[in-house]
């Protein structure tokens, strides 16, 4: 019989994706675009394409430090701005 267990649930950080790209120029021109902000741009292996270039703020610790950052985003024209789980 299989055995199941749950343990206890790790989130990890919490950062605010700005946007991601296929390319990393485009994504280097969309940090540029909110660099007062602190954005960073980082790889994932596990998406659907070979490279995504994600543009991200953060990590942040607390949910109340990730939501001021996605308010700042979204108040600077980063319409498509949302909070994820790193």
């Amino acid at each position: 019989p299989e055995t199941i267990s749950q343990g206890v649930a790790n989130p990890g950080t919490l950062a605010v994706d700005l946007a991601d790209f296929g390319d990393a120029r485009a994504a280097a021109v969309m940090a540029g675009r909110f660099v007062r902000l602190g954005p960073r741009v980082t790889t994932s292996y596990y998406a659907p394409r070979e490279e995504a270039y994600m543009v991200r703020l953060g990590p942040f610790t607390t949910v109340p430090q990730a939501e001021a950052a996605l308010h700042r985003a979204l108040q600077a024209g980063a319409a498509g701005a949302r909070i994820v789980v790193e």
